[in-house]
């Protein structure tokens, strides 16, 4: 289950994680919970998203994403965790991490990949 975390930590994370992100092609938006990239495909641009989840009430956070291909979220399997009061190379780390993730799967997808063989 789910729980909301409206606390400060959170609040700050997502501020960290947002500008950590944007750094490696992602932008914010007041619709998604931590950030965006627009993805050109062969079907037109394609939206990726970034969200953070707290999965207990004093657990670690978790940096997910969501990107349809084929009818299946293939940024399902990127999961990275964050320690509640992670420091700030932690979370520098796991964007980093959650942004070269993503650049693989998405630039493997068979969307991304028609298109690179059409150009």
């Amino acid at each position: 289950m789910l729980i909301a975390a409206p606390d400060a930590f959170y609040e700050a994370l997502i501020v960290s994680l947002r500008a950590r992100l944007c750094a490696h092609g992602w932008s914010v938006t007041d619709f998604v919970g931590v950030a965006v990239r627009v993805i050109e495909t062969v079907t037109g641009p394609k939206e990726a998203q970034a969200y953070l989840l707290k999965v207990a009430p004093q657990g670690p956070f978790v940096l997910s994403g969501t990107y349809y291909n084929e009818g299946r979220n293939v940024l399902a399997r990127v999961m990275i965790p964050i320690r509640r009061l992670a420091a700030q190379n932690e979370i520098d780390a796991a964007a980093q991490s959650f942004a070269r993730q993503c650049d693989a799967i998405i630039g493997n997808s068979s969307d991304v990949q028609i298109l690179r063989r059409l150009r």
